[in-house]
């Protein structure tokens, strides 16, 4: 899936999950794909070694979007090492931050990719 894959950076690998303007009624569908595919992919791993970044940039969030997204980050959790996020500002901020404390995440916000991804490998 192409809004899913492995990128390098500094010689690391990093998962990115790309739900950048996924947005609109008629996306709802194709975002729960994507969140279903990342799941299953996160999954696999082995426990602590992923680096995720998520780009989340005009994403349409509605309570099954954001139901899903709250369930995936807590399946994920004993799979991910550390993650980043890029996209969320104002009332999502809001949201982002009672999703990470009803998953018991961790997950820093920045506002560029470039920046998550150093972060990520540092």
């Amino acid at each position: 899936m192409e809004r899913v894959s492995f990128i390098e950076h500094k010689g690391k690998k990093i998962l990115f999950g790309n739900y950048a303007n996924l947005c609109g009624e008629c996306s709802l569908e194709e975002i729960m794909e994507v969140i279903k595919f990342e799941t299953e992919l996160i999954a696999k791993q082995a426990k602590k070694s992923l680096l995720t970044l998520t780009d989340v940039t005009g994403i349409y969030v509605c309570k099954d979007v954001n139901d899903a997204l709250t369930t995936m980050a807590s399946q994920n959790r004993p799979h991910v090492k550390k993650a980043a996020v890029v996209g969320i500002s104002g009332i999502k901020l809001t949201f982002f931050n009672i999703m990470m404390a009803l998953s018991d995440r961790k997950v820093k916000v920045f506002n560029d990719i470039e920046a998550a991804k150093d972060w990520l490998v540092s």
